[in-house]
């Protein structure tokens, strides 16, 4: 697709599809037809092809390269629709409790309110799809701070007390949006949610700058006990920072 295929960006106006205003999406996301999203560790590369400045905040449309064994656990949106469209490999879904397997030219849809999870069963071949997402809400930006977040922590791990506190805002950012079905996934996210507030009386934040780095502010000065306690409470979700950091990993193990 040609950046021709799309219309040129609206003014942001009220859009009753996306509960809040769209302009308020835009202090923190700025993605543009052609950004590309990439953690070369993981595996996963994302193109944006239509973003929400282009649609109002009603689809978000992106291209999506995924490793073998890749797979989403299972969650469900409130209020968006999920629809993944698969270019090539195969892409099994559980949508409702069905499983199936989608080979290339198939769609498949997790309505809002449906539990859905997503799989590359394969253990040699990449999984290409469009996906998108109706309305955008803040897919975008758990897209794009995630990424962030995710290479911060991959380059530098020994301030873990950072990316896990940023990370714990993002988790509050999106927590309406959607959240998993299980119950070790359910309780992992809780406790992101819960040390959103710490990292947010510390400094940190999210939202990404207009060259699309996001910023890693200096942590305010604090008395010595609560500092201990952020620390300790940052320690508390260790073995769980590769999912909160890297927000949609893969667990590849699973059969």
């Amino acid at each position: 697709m040609s950046p021709t295929s799309y219309r040129a960006a609206p003014p942001r106006v009220w859009n009753p599809n996306c509960n809040i205003f769209c302009e308020s999406f835009a202090r923190a996301t700025v993605a543009v037809f052609g950004d590309v999203l990439e953690h070369r560790a993981l595996g996963v590369r994302i193109t944006f092809l239509q973003t929400a400045e282009q649609t109002n905040g009603e689809l978000m449309r992106v291209e999506v390269a995924l490793p073998p064994n890749f797979s989403m656990a299972e969650h469900v949106h409130p209020r968006q629709q999920e629809r993944h469209h698969v270019l090539s490999g195969t892409l099994r879904a559980r949508v409702g409790g069905e499983e199936r397997e989608y080979t290339p030219g198939e769609y498949v849809i997790g309505p809002p309110n449906v539990p859905h999870a997503w799989r590359n069963p394969s253990s040699q071949e990449s999984l290409r799809i469009v996906s998108e997402h109706r309305p955008v809400l803040h897919m975008e930006l758990m897209l794009e701070s995630g990424f962030a977040i995710a290479r911060e922590f991959a380059a530098d791990k020994r301030r873990i007390h950072r990316h896990v506190l940023r990370a714990a805002i993002l988790m509050d950012e999106i927590k309406d949006d959607f959240y998993f079905t299980g119950l070790s996934m359910r309780a992992l996210m809780a406790l992101f949610v819960a040390l959103a507030p710490v990292g947010r009386f510390l400094g940190y934040t999210i939202h990404a700058k207009s060259e699309g780095q996001v910023p890693v502010p200096q942590p305010k000065a604090t008395g010595g006990a609560f500092s201990a306690a952020t620390i300790g409470g940052a320690a508390a979700g260790l073995a769980a920072v590769a999912f909160a950091a890297h927000w949609w990993r893969h667990r590849s193990q699973r059969a």
